[in-house]
């Protein structure tokens, strides 16, 4: 069996970008003839044999300034899309599986024509809404629910793939609708049971099969570890510490509410781990430490901190909370999307949507019952739910099953 992966992209500084490498390694041990090809790498894409990088040095500021001017997103980048599918035409996969594409990267159109023509098996991987929605990514936060009746007047024309002048939203979710509606066979991965449930209702409800596989954890990465180090290097005394962790730190991940919640806990440390704007004023006891692109050192930040909160209000699943519960740390989220189902029995603690002095208030009771007491809960959940060769074994059974047809 030959299968290709297309993703924005590949390694280990994005959690996409990791389970694509780790998902591509764990099919060639099983004997699959596995591809991937990506238009973004980090660190050494020739770690697995057969990755390809199609990056060209113009096409993607070009893709981006063509998606703002007229607002579609994923309509552009003829050329290195037209190389990928010459790549397709020589290796004639069985099966294609589609990850996060609206990086300004490749032409929607000509690829999903190239796969109805050639009647491939499709499968989608839904690690946001993109593929069901008009125009964004998540619509929680916007409280907005058009893309179950044809999307229009869209509120976050300028947020995610910002659109300057055109509300193009019903316009591509139509082409989509076409789109899947042409495909030969089409199956649909939610990294949650909330992002199925979602995919069920929404264009995509149609898909030969529409299956829950969670995203996995490397667990014996993201393990229980002296937390001395790390807190040494940090400076810390007998203080806790409360993590938090976003590739990018925005309002919608919580930025602004974890800088006011530092000030009323200014007894604790709160550490954040990923990009952040300069110049914004931050307390004392709130610490940047700016994106870690090593996983192993981005584990031992998981496993030094006592609590790790995550404040996003939209979450397809939730991979921080994921780690840090594989490193025996106890984790406190908002009941929104995927948040809660993240957070089993005696593994930290669900706060109301929207209430921030719930979720402030359950800091220091969290804290006050100490680590040891979920630690062992914690870790045990996620080896569980999340372990790496339970999910990776559900895909590769989803895969034959396609490419059997």
């Amino acid at each position: 069996m030959r299968v290709v992966q297309i993703n924005g992209s590949y390694g280990m500084a994005d959690s996409t970008g990791r389970n694509t490498a780790e998902l591509h390694q764990y099919l060639l041990e099983q004997g699959v003839d596995s591809w991937v090809f990506a238009f973004k790498q980090s660190g050494d894409a020739s770690e697995y044999r057969q990755v390809e990088v199609l990056a060209e040095p113009f096409s993607r500021p070009v893709h981006a300034l063509l998606s703002r001017l007229t607002g579609l997103q994923g309509y552009y980048s003829a050329g290195p899309t037209r190389r990928l599918l010459r790549k397709l035409d020589f290796l004639r996969p069985e099966l294609v599986v589609l990850g996060v594409l609206h990086s300004n990267c490749i032409s929607f159109p000509i690829l999903m024509n190239y796969l109805a023509k050639k009647k491939i098996a499709v499968v989608l991987v839904l690690h946001d809404c993109w593929f069901f929605t008009g125009h964004c990514c998540h619509y929680t936060a916007a409280g907005c629910s058009r893309w179950e009746t044809g999307c229009g007047h869209c509120p976050a024309r300028r947020e995610w793939n910002t659109s300057w002048f055109f509300d193009r939203s019903v316009r591509c979710l139509k082409d989509k609708r076409c789109w899947y509606a042409a495909l030969d066979r089409l199956a649909v991965v939610g990294v949650s049971e909330w992002i199925t449930n979602e995919a069920r209702r929404s264009i995509l409800k149609n898909a030969v099969e529409i299956r829950r596989i969670y995203n996995w954890v490397d667990t014996k990465r993201f393990r229980p570890r002296d937390p001395a180090p790390l807190r040494q290097k940090l400076g810390l005394g007998e203080e806790k510490m409360v993590l938090g962790v976003a590739s990018v730190w925005s309002e919608g991940k919580g930025l602004g509410m974890f800088i006011r919640i530092a000030r009323e806990h200014p007894d604790m440390v709160f550490v954040l781990v990923g990009r952040m704007a300069e110049g914004i004023p931050l307390p004392p006891n709130l610490r940047a430490v700016g994106l870690v692109k090593d996983p192993e050192a981005l584990a031992e930040y998981y496993a030094a901190a006592d609590l790790f909160a995550n404040p996003s209000v939209q979450e397809t699943f939730g991979k921080t909370t994921a780690e840090a519960l594989a490193s025996g740390t106890p984790v406190l989220v908002y009941n929104t999307t995927a948040c809660p189902e993240l957070v089993g029995e005696g593994c930290g603690r669900v706060a109301p949507l929207g209430d921030e002095a719930a979720f402030s208030a359950a800091i220091p009771e969290l804290l006050a019952q100490g680590k040891e007491k979920y630690g062992p809960v914690c870790r045990a959940f996620a080896l569980e739910r999340f372990g790496r060769e339970k999910s990776l074994a559900e895909y590769l059974d989803l895969f034959r099953a396609m490419a059997r047809g």
